[in-house]
């Protein structure tokens, strides 16, 4: 090929080669007008193709062997379900026979517990009553005390509580009886079993008797034996001896009752 022909074939490619694109051009510009995109748009992207899903081997189940049952002149049928049921229907059972159990158990410690408690409150109950019926007790005796010695006309003095009888109320009292202030002494004592009493014998100043120790003890001797001929404890009662004389044993309650003495009787709490 010559050299004047170069020009005029690399004109003639590219003609073709302009023409080829411009023809191309136009087929993309009617793709998009058809499709209603515009020269902006994405390009168009293809889904991926899906990956093969691997499916694992199934792993190998163990049905545990049935009970066989016998049916239709002898055949052997499994039953799995069956045999599932009745292991279920078993723990069931056990289960609630261990809650019977439980049951019972709780409930006789409860009622130890109740009884333990029952006997301890009652114990609690008892004691609170005896207590009161105690307290109430005191408190009568403590008002009847206080009757007893306001109707006694008791003087507090610095040797202690003292009541005094006098020479009138040694005699013998209504139908050979005694005093009604020597049966309240007697009275006092019998409700205060710690109490005890001391009785000394001195000269009424109203009196012609002298200070003779000896019918000083008499007249004391002759108000205990009256106490004690009301129910007293004579082993409560004390006499107080003044000087060195002191009666004979055969000495009666008569004889030592003299004119113008009277006994003062001193409470003696322990």
């Amino acid at each position: 090929m010559s050299m004047t022909n170069r020009p005029a074939r690399s004109r003639t490619l590219f003609a073709i080669g302009y023409l080829l694109l411009t023809f191309c051009a136009g087929l993309l510009l009617v793709y998009r007008v058809d499709h209603g995109r515009g020269t902006d748009a994405e390009p168009a992207r293809f889904p991926e193709p899906a990956r093969p899903e691997i499916v694992e081997p199934m792993a190998k189940v163990t049905v545990p062997p049935a009970a066989a049952s016998r049916k239709d002149g002898g055949s052997v049928a499994s039953d799995p379900f069956g045999e599932m049921q009745r292991r279920l229907q078993r723990l069931e059972d056990e289960m609630a026979s261990l809650r019977r159990q439980q049951t019972a158990s709780f409930e006789r410690e409860h009622a130890l517990i109740l009884e333990e408690l029952t006997s301890i409150a009652k114990a609690h109950q008892d004691r609170l009553n005896r207590a009161r019926a105690l307290l109430r007790e005191t408190k009568d005796n403590q008002a009847r005390l206080d009757a007893d010695l306001a109707f006694l006309q008791a003087r507090y003095t610095e040797e202690g509580l003292r009541v005094s009888v006098s020479e009138a109320e040694l005699e013998a009292g209504p139908a050979g009886g005694v005093s009604e202030r020597i049966a309240r002494l007697a009275d006092v004592l019998a409700h205060n079993p710690r109490l005890r009493l001391s009785l000394r014998g001195r000269v009424d100043g109203a009196g012609s008797a002298s200070g003779d120790p000896v019918a000083l003890e008499a007249a004391a001797r002759g108000l205990r034996d009256r106490l004690v001929a009301q129910g007293g404890e004579a082993d409560r009662i004390e006499l107080e001896t003044l000087g060195e004389g002191r009666p004979n044993a055969g000495d009666s309650v008569s004889e030592g009752r003299a004119r113008g003495v009277s006994v003062d009787v001193y409470f003696i709490s322990p």
